[in-house]
């Protein structure tokens, strides 16, 4: 067969996404036209779409060499060689690109994209990438897929408003259009809007169902929200234990009580949220094949109980006994909706059956670290210094405890995400002891918490029931 009807068909077949045949068909054709710079463009790019990066940059340079004109060939040996972590080299072939087609408008924005990738490192070419956004949208006015490129390359800048406006502008030339509803939603989650997010998911999988980033996204956002329920018990927890160490008990039964009424208002405001954005069943379908969620989901119902009976037991202050006990009830249910938490990011770890969505948590786990970890110190800092003045000093202890109970099981889950794709990850040694030192000092932090809670006196409460305070 002749090399360009081969070729013809390689590209047809890589247009369809049958990759695999693409690389079959054009691997064939090289046999006989070893130095066809075509052939080795189409066979660099297609080694790029699978994964295949070494590959991809030695086909993409041999095209170069046979042909120095090939636009496309440097834009793949560009990007191979950021994914391989060369910088100047991805720049230099990403800009010879752009000079061989300064008035390429897919060209121009790919040199967009790239800087936009390296714009955190050096924010001087924030600017050079916003500026060929401009020269390719004026290039092409009016094109949704232009659009969508340029909200994806302005999202990665971190200019949301101007990201949210080619959005708008693409879909009114094509409200149907994927690339511009995918980074809608992608602007509705950092926006906070997760659920408006989950619907705009829910109609770009019914137009393409096997739609892998609205499929890792759309998983994301139940996985978020199921864990969110374990955040809403700690929280409750390390409300419950600041308020009773710091307002006077009448003021304490009262917020007590108002917290905890919030806790079953907030699992209801999530599954009514959920069942109203996600697909019909998606909740059934991804619950059923991981047992250990569901077990996990019913275990959080019951110590979220216990919590507020621990709650019950502290601002009664029967006893000094009782409110001891009253907060080692609540750490244990602490310490259960950590195991919970546990378990419920296992099971967004794992894939199921077809499912290829289980990406994403390791941000989740990173991000809830970095808030963890400062915003822990920062309230212990606060709460030591008024524990010298607190009506409640003991109640520090708990306090202490459950925010190192939290930060632990972070670190577990990080430790997990960061093994599990160990090569991935730029620098995961140091990740690794960064982390390790953290779950060291948050069980150094246990152990001060536990002693104290078990030595240290609970002033103003009878020592046997039936006694009169000392502290009038």
């Amino acid at each position: 067969m002749h090399v360009e009807t081969r070729l013809e068909r390689a590209r047809a077949a890589k247009k369809l996404g049958r990759l695999d045949e693409a690389r079959r068909i054009a691997g064939e054709a090289l046999a006989s036209a070893p130095d066809d710079p075509a052939l080795l463009e189409l066979l660099a790019d297609v080694a790029y779409r699978l994964d295949d990066t070494d590959e991809a940059l030695r086909l993409g340079r041999q095209a170069i060499a046979a042909d120095p004109a090939r636009v496309d060939a440097y834009l793949t040996v560009a990007w191979a060689s950021a994914g391989l972590g060369d910088k100047d080299e991805a720049l230099r072939c990403a800009r010879e690109a752009v000079r061989l087609a300064p008035h390429s408008t897919p060209v121009l924005l790919a040199l967009a994209l790239l800087l936009a990738v390296y714009s955190a490192q050096d924010p001087a070419i924030s600017a050079e990438a916003k500026e060929l956004v401009e020269r390719a949208v004026e290039l092409t006015p009016g094109d949704a897929d232009v659009h969508a490129s340029a909200a994806d390359v302005l999202h990665q800048l971190h200019e949301r408003e101007a990201a949210q406006a080619h959005v708008d502008a693409g879909l009114a030339e094509d409200p149907a259009n994927e690339n511009l509803l995918r980074i809608k939603a992608r602007l509705e989650v950092d926006g906070f809007h997760r659920y408006r997010a989950a619907a705009t998911l829910r109609g770009l999988l019914g137009t393409r169902p096997g739609d892998a980033e609205a499929r890792r996204m759309l998983a994301s956002i139940l996985w978020r929200a199921l864990l969110g329920l374990v955040t809403v018990l700690w929280v409750y927890v390390l409300a419950t234990a600041t308020l009773s160490m710091l307002l006077p008990i009448s003021a304490l039964r009262g917020a007590s009580a108002v917290f905890f009424v919030l806790v079953p208002f907030a699992w209801f405001g999530v599954f009514r949220k959920l069942r109203r954005r996600l697909p019909p069943r998606y909740i059934r379908t991804r619950l059923r094949d991981r047992p250990s969620a569901v077990l996990a989901l019913v275990t959080l119902v019951g110590v979220t109980l216990l919590a507020w009976l621990g709650g019950v037991l502290v601002r009664a202050e029967l006893t000094t006994g009782l409110v001891r006990l009253g907060y080692w009830v609540m750490l244990f249910a602490v310490v259960a909706a950590a195991l919970s938490h546990l378990a419920l990011y296992r099971a967004w770890m794992r894939g199921y059956a077809d499912e290829a969505e289980h990406d994403g948590h390791e941000t989740y786990v990173m991000v809830g670290l970095v808030v963890v970890v400062p915003g822990g110190v920062i309230l212990l800092a606060a709460l030591g210094i008024l524990r010298f003045f607190a009506r409640q000093p003991v109640a520090f202890a708990v306090v202490m405890t459950t925010l190192c109970l939290i930060a632990l099981t972070f670190v577990v889950e990080a430790v997990r995400a960061l093994v599990a794709r160990w090569g991935e990850w730029i620098g995961p040694g140091k990740i690794l002891a960064g982390l390790l030192a953290v779950g060291a000092l948050a069980m150094a932090g246990m152990w001060w918490g536990t002693v104290h809670l078990t030595t240290d006196h609970i002033p103003g409460v009878p020592q046997r029931y039936g006694m009169e305070s000392s502290v009038p």
